[in-house]
């Protein structure tokens, strides 16, 4: 469903946004772009939050700057798609750091609204609202990228299982893959096939 906020983000009103999921309090904007869907990440001492130990604890550009090189992305010129790389963008207003969004392989842009909705959208419509703008771009090639955080390392049985099952669509139940998916979400498991290049019976499965 398309929907533009004209409030908060007055360019989605010409560029709508594409809600891509139901409303999700475990997670926020920086952990999307992170690529982490379980924990909501900030610069804070407050519990709700998460921050990496090795990263400094401020609510600076810097840090989060900091933060997306940890996982191997460096600093761009600008947000064009390039082909194998994939870029972040970190927003700010008034010189303070409040949003991030992640480039999709089409050249669209994937962003969670604090605690609300993910949405695809052009980086023009996120641009000059509630977040400010892009004060700094990053990419990192895809290749190093692959797996979300915190995806569990599959072994060689398990892998070697994987090419030959048939993924269940939601309907279905297959007792052939299911001691193997169990112990990897579908968020995760989703991310294993791309990165092992395995070819899915049931492709629609995974969107």
């Amino acid at each position: 469903m398309h929907q533009s906020f004209p409030n908060e983000f007055p360019n989605s009103t010409k560029e709508p946004f594409l809600i891509t999921s139901p409303q999700d309090v475990c997670y926020n904007c920086i952990a999307w772009a992170f690529g982490d869907n379980k924990k909501f990440y900030w610069p804070s001492d407050l519990p709700e939050y998460f921050w990496p130990e090795n990263i400094k604890k401020e609510e600076s550009v810097d840090a989060f700057v900091a933060l997306y090189e940890s996982i191997g992305y460096s600093n761009c010129e600008d947000g064009e798609l390039e082909t194998g790389y994939e870029k972040v963008a970190i927003f700010a207003l008034n010189g303070e750091p409040t949003h991030a969004a992640r480039q999709l392989q089409d050249g669209l842009w994937t962003s969670k609204l604090g605690s609300h909705v993910d949405v695809t959208h052009t980086i023009h419509a996120i641009k000059g609202g509630m977040y400010g703008d892009v004060v700094q771009y990053m990419k990192r090639r895809i290749a190093s990228a692959s797996l979300v955080v915190d995806a569990p390392v599959m072994d060689e049985k398990d892998f070697k299982a994987l090419q030959d099952i048939k993924i269940p669509t939601p309907n279905e139940k297959s007792p052939k893959s299911g001691n193997i998916l169990s112990r990897y979400s579908l968020l995760e498991t989703r991310y294993l096939f791309k990165y092992f290049n395995i070819t899915l019976k049931s492709p629609s499965f995974f969107p």
